[in-house]
């Protein structure tokens, strides 16, 4: 490994040292969508940020972690294996993780000695291929973001006389200053054209904030400050070979992606042929030619799931994301994330959150109100990735009211009353009844008469998992739910149009049995389909439900599974205590 700098005279002026030549000639080609290892199309890599918390962990925060964590689940019910990683500098957030029923396999500390030797590593290569050179480096600097900003992203406030009283920082709006000082840069310059390419791509979702970034590139890329002299942060990582100099802490974050993954267990990647080479015959983004994918390097066989899939970030840091890491990613020779998911923000009764203002949601005191599931339920139900979304405890409280505890819960409840005395082995009949008698053929039996609405809401309840799954992979979270609810509230609606008591009162068993079955049936399928979103209340109805284990997975919610395989031992509860206590 060469010397972090090859500089032979040192009366030469730190901004008179010649930059180093990047040794690979780059020319982007679109390979995220290729994968590092055999069997990689049953994989699914999921990472939120590094959470650096300065104050009490916030609804933005735990926000990015549900979306991940629903989307984790949903690939794990589906039949993939999923890596998901998450982390912070801070033992409190992974608390509150845990609290929020957040399923990561992977939490990553900056300060963890694995996470140290990676980003030492990376940056070893970064400067062997050519791409970190030392300078002068002047800009607007955000003590809060520990970010530079150019000319063109900060603004000036001014007081009522004209005067400037403070200039921030228009993409994050806090306070910037101007400082001069020598330390390390990466040259970010010489990614223009192929970030444009790689931007211009699918590979930023929504829309909204794809074309922010495109943007940002519009504006043109300078060479970025990469390293802070320590007498300015003397806490992270230092610079090899340089310890006047500390790695720059959004970069020591970003390759926590690349730790997970075991990176640091790797052979040196910056020998092997670029990914994104000038001299290829192929046409940029063109993923059918075999001669592209032929060129791909071989990853260490440590790395089994790196790339990311999905990289679920709020929309302050898409900059980061979004631009400097994969030119990070494509100047070590790496391919960059296959997509990244950018949230919008919280705001609170319509007003932008803020400590001085004293209208900051408390995730704690959330879960302590209306249980993890309740608020992970509000934020998939209500969020936006588009634009803003609003948090009011009247929002929460009615969300959780309505939509879970009556349409859900107390559809449940009034299934398993003791007054109408459900016979668990009438239900399998009927389950079976369905199976064998073809029951499922909707459009047919829709074209007859249906007086009682049975095939309506077999047809509901026979749609709804294909519904929902597209939602799901375009992270359309609120879809589903809006879908599972209207599905819920068919099912209640035909439960009180059957009046199931006036059955009993009238000796008509069989026509109560089959009522109560397509109740519990849409009960079941729902809350197989939801499971990502309330897995811990989905748990307990299912077990209610009698469902097996092996059986709470997305093939399973095809219409017709429930009470299939009982055994004799099996026995209904009844009068079950309120699933979701309503909220006052």
């Amino acid at each position: 490994m060469m010397s972090i700098l090859r500089i032979s005279n040192k009366k030469c002026a730190l901004h008179q040292i010649k930059l180093l030549q990047p040794r690979l000639a780059i020319s982007f080609n679109l390979q995220r969508k290729v994968h590092s290892s055999t069997g990689s199309k049953n994989k699914i890599f999921i990472t939120t940020p590094i959470f650096y918390v300065n104050a009490a962990p916030h609804i933005g925060h735990v926000y990015s972690a549900v979306l991940a964590d629903i989307a984790s689940r949903f690939n794990k019910l589906i039949g993939k294996r999923v890596k998901f990683s998450t982390g912070t500098d801070e033992h409190g957030q992974k608390d509150l993780f845990d609290s929020c029923n957040i399923s990561y396999t992977d939490y990553v500390r900056t300060t963890d000695t694995e996470h140290k030797r990676c980003v030492e590593k990376f940056w070893n290569i970064l400067v062997e291929n050519g791409y970190i050179y030392k300078g002068t480096h002047s800009g607007w600097y955000s003590i809060s973001d520990e970010a530079f900003y150019t000319d063109n992203q900060i603004k000036k406030i001014k007081d009522k006389k004209g005067e400037v009283i403070q200039i921030v920082s228009i993409e994050t709006g806090n306070v910037v200053e101007y400082i001069t000082e020598d330390n390390y840069k990466f040259k970010l310059s010489a990614f223009q054209k192929q970030l444009e390419e790689l931007v211009s791509s699918d590979f930023i979702e929504p829309l909204v904030r794809r074309n922010e970034v495109i943007g940002m590139l519009k504006q043109g890329l300078q060479d970025i400050s990469v390293s802070r002299p320590v007498s300015r942060i003397s806490w992270g990582i230092p610079v090899p070979n340089d310890n006047s100099q500390t790695i720059y802490v959004w970069i020591d974050a970003l390759i926590n992606y690349l730790t997970v993954d075991g990176y640091i267990s790797g052979s040196n990647h910056s020998n092997t042929k670029s990914l994104y080479t000038s001299n290829s015959d192929n046409s940029p983004g063109n993923l059918s030619n075999s001669k592209i994918l032929d060129s791909l390097p071989k990853l260490t066989p440590t790395m089994n799931f790196f790339p990311p899939d999905y990289q679920i970030l709020g929309k302050d840091i898409i900059r980061f994301h979004a631009i400097f890491w994969p030119a990070f990613l494509m100047a070590a020779n790496l391919p960059v994330p296959k997509k990244i998911i950018s949230h919008a923000h919280w705001t609170m009764e319509n007003f932008k959150m803020s400590k001085s203002r004293g209208n900051v949601a408390d995730p704690v005191a959330a879960i302590e109100k209306y249980g993890s599931d309740g608020l992970r339920y509000f934020l998939a139900r209500t969020g936006s990735l588009s634009s803003d979304s609003d948090y009011s405890e009247k929002n929460v409280a009615m969300r959780y009211n309505k939509e879970l505890a009556d349409h859900l819960g107390n559809l449940l409840s009034r299934c398993l009353s003791s007054k109408l005395n459900v016979d668990l082995m009438k239900l399998s009949e009927i389950s079976h009844s369905y199976k064998f008698k073809n029951a499922l053929n909707v459009e047919a039996h829709l074209e007859s008469k249906d007086e009682n609405g049975d095939m309506e809401l077999i047809r509901r309840i026979s749609e709804f998992p294909d519904i929902a799954r597209p939602s799901y992979q375009q992270f359309d979270f609120k879809a589903v739910l809006e879908k599972s609810m209207e599905l819920l509230s068919a099912a209640n609606k035909h439960f009180s149009d059957n009046v199931p008591w006036e059955l009993v009162k009238n000796g008509q068993i069989d026509r109560l049995h089959s009522v109560i079955y397509l109740s519990l049936e849409a009960i079941r399928v729902v809350s197989i389909v939801i499971s990502p979103v309330i897995p811990s209340k989905s748990e307990a109805i299912l077990d209610y439900l009698l469902v097996p284990k092996n059986q709470r997975i997305w093939e399973s919610s095809e219409f017709g599974y429930a009470f299939r395989e009982i055994k004799d031992s099996d026995k209904l509860s009844q009068d079950i205590a309120p699933l979701f206590t309503k909220i006052k």
